[in-house]
């Protein structure tokens, strides 16, 4: 019986190793490829950009001469390039050419008129340094102021009063007989193009002063002139002639400073410019240059931002 259980125990375990047996060899796997560990390499150098104030980048400085100037730049450029240690471009430009770059991303200064340093600076790109002065008698002027005003016989006292009135004005480009009562009238809502009555040419203050005392026109002449103006056959003209109004001061023009510039290269400039004028003869018109004070803009400023974008 023993050897019967022997027996069978023996072929079922040959049974089952003939079942788990037989296959096909596992196939060796061939050895892992040996990849290099990578090396950084350094990237090659950027070139470094040159500083403003250098010679491959000098800074800008842009001049709107007087009307009728043929001097040129090049004494200058030398005179403060040699005065300061650094590199300067200076060119004659017009006024949209001076605005234009002063509002640009290239640190720039500039000796420019009134009306471009007004715009830089609502702009928020350059702001007054310095500004002209200009002897007027035995006191110092930075501006011009324009009186508007009317026969004392039609007793005028605001600007809305003036709509369907004759207008005289030396010029169509004449600051103070035109642009700035043009920006105050903007300023009431009154349209000078379209609002007035006949706007007609007239050769000079004089003449307006006359043709408003016998209240042909109305007009505007420098701010103070009227105290200063005979008319033949009027012997008051103070008595003849109301002042309405009075607009803020027009600056003459100056040096403005672009935003991009280092605070010590222009307090640098500006000093030198001060004490130092006369290699910019001829390219200012000026008696004296003093420091600017961001209130003496402010008031000509707002006038310009009330009339609106056709207030020029």
């Amino acid at each position: 019986m023993a050897r019967g259980r022997y027996l069978l125990l023996l072929v079922t375990f040959s049974l089952l190793l003939s079942g788990c047996g037989g296959g096909a060899a596992a196939p060796t796997l061939p050895p892992p490829t040996l990849t290099p560990t990578p090396i950084s390499t350094p990237l090659p150098p950027v070139p470094t950009q040159a500083p403003f104030g250098s010679e491959d980048r000098p800074f800008r400085f842009v001049i709107v001469p007087p009307a009728n100037s043929d001097s040129p730049s090049n004494r200058f450029q030398t005179y403060i390039t040699d005065q300061t240690g650094r590199s300067f471009e200076v060119s004659i430009v017009t006024p949209a050419e001076a605005l234009n770059l002063l509002c640009s991303d290239t640190p720039a200064f500039g000796l420019v008129d009134g009306w471009t340093m007004v715009s830089a600076s609502l702009r928020g790109c350059a702001a007054p340094a310095l500004l002209t002065a200009r002897e007027n008698g035995s006191r110092m002027v930075r501006g011009v102021r324009a009186d508007i005003l009317t026969s004392a016989e039609v007793r005028i006292t605001s600007l809305a009063q003036l709509r369907g009135r004759a207008f005289c004005r030396v010029g169509g480009d004449d600051d103070v007989s035109w642009i700035l009562p043009a920006l105050m009238l903007r300023s009431e809502g009154i349209d000078p193009n379209q609002d007035l009555g006949n706007v007609r040419p007239v050769a000079n203050y004089d003449l307006i002063v006359r043709e408003i005392a016998f209240n042909q026109c109305v007009g505007a002449v420098p701010s103070g002139t009227l105290s200063t103006t005979t008319v033949p056959g009027i012997a008051r003209i103070t008595a003849a002639v109301n002042v309405v109004t009075t607009s803020p001061e027009l600056p003459f023009g100056g040096l403005v400073i672009g935003q991009g510039v280092p605070p010590l290269v222009a307090e640098q400039v500006t000093r030198l410019i001060k004490t130092q004028p006369d290699p910019l003869e001829g390219l200012i018109e000026a008696d004296e240059l003093v420091e600017a004070n961001p209130t003496d803009i402010a008031s000509i400023a707002a006038l310009v931002q009330q009339a609106g974008p056709a207030g020029r």
